[in-house]
């Protein structure tokens, strides 16, 4: 995902991981906020965030609700 995608290309691309039909996502930092998936069990960041600002934000994604929290 990334934002040359339109909103109904990302949702098809989110279903698809939702319902097992697509084991892995790659999601651009613009893309990559606000994503909803339950039971992700690994999270690569492939390229470091310009700010530790961003780097808190993009890590907080996906450190809801006491569930660990992990960043590579």
């Amino acid at each position: 995902m990334h934002s040359g995608k339109n909103q109904e290309q990302r949702e098809i691309s989110l279903q698809s991981l939702r319902n097992g039909e697509s084991d892995i996502l790659v999601a651009t930092d613009l893309a990559g906020r606000g994503i909803d998936v339950q039971d992700v069990s690994l999270v690569i960041n492939f390229q470091m965030a310009n700010t530790i600002e961003a780097y808190v934000h993009r890590i907080g994604v996906y450190c809801i609700d006491g569930i660990s929290c992990g960043g590579f």
